[in-house]
């Protein structure tokens, strides 16, 4: 009966950290690591004080994208550009640097936009079209729409949860810029914004920025992360 019990408990966790994650239809699924990011990925941080810092990249990989919600919630704007067999997902690849660095700034060249409009910020994903236009990210000590100080995104891990925040996280499309980081600028508070596996190293990152200004005002960014977590 020990035994049995021991077997159940040990399967439960395993479900826990390595639950099954399909995207949708034409959504590439490759290196989703079977980790699945806390429901509420917004809610505040509790009960992680016995956290430790993750330093390092984690590195953009298949099964990273990019949504747009309507204002109302209830429909996802349909990007043309995109490769995927649903328009409403548009894949992420790693940039220069692979991925999204913790604890440092990844900015953009001096000049941020070709003649078109398009981002020329590669640092962290490649340039991707998004109705016409490409749209990179940075990472910025003032943010551009807001100008305000930001602080570096950090991330901690409490067993298999990630804490922190991307609130420096911009997009760049158009020759504009749009903060797309959790939480807004104005709050340097962390929330519970993914899951680690800390055998494999595999991550995902989930959280949800509202989009002010220019042509989508209104609209929400759904975004999500995925591959491997490299430490330095």
């Amino acid at each position: 009966m020990t035994a049995l019990l021991n077997r159940s408990r040990r399967a439960a966790l395993a479900l826990v950290v390595v639950g099954a994650s399909a995207l949708v239809a034409g959504a590439s699924t490759a290196g989703a690591a079977g980790l699945q990011a806390p429901a509420g990925p917004q809610a505040r941080e509790s009960g992680a004080s016995a956290a430790r810092a993750l330093n390092g990249t984690f590195l953009v990989q298949a099964g990273s994208y990019f949504r747009m919600r309507y204002p109302g919630g209830k429909r996802y704007f349909r990007n043309p550009d995109s490769s995927a067999r649903d328009k409403t997902y548009t894949s992420l690849r790693g940039g220069r640097a692979g991925g999204l660095v913790t604890g440092a700034y990844q900015g953009q060249p001096r000049r941020g936009f070709d003649s078109r409009g398009n981002s020329r910020a590669s640092a962290i994903v490649r340039p991707t079209n998004f109705a016409g236009i490409r749209f990179g990210l940075g990472t910025f000590s003032v943010d551009p729409q807001s100008r305000r100080a930001v602080p570096r995104p950090r991330f901690r891990l409490s067993g298999t949860t990630i804490y922190g925040q991307t609130t420096a996280l911009t997009a760049a499309w158009n020759k504009q810029y749009f903060n797309q980081g959790a939480p807004k600028p104005g709050t340097r508070r962390t929330i519970r914004i993914g899951a680690y596996n800390p055998r494999n190293r595999r991550y995902v990152l989930t959280w949800q920025s509202p989009i002010r200004g220019g042509a989508f005002n209104g609209f929400t960014g759904v975004w999500r992360l995925t591959g491997t977590f490299r430490s330095r």
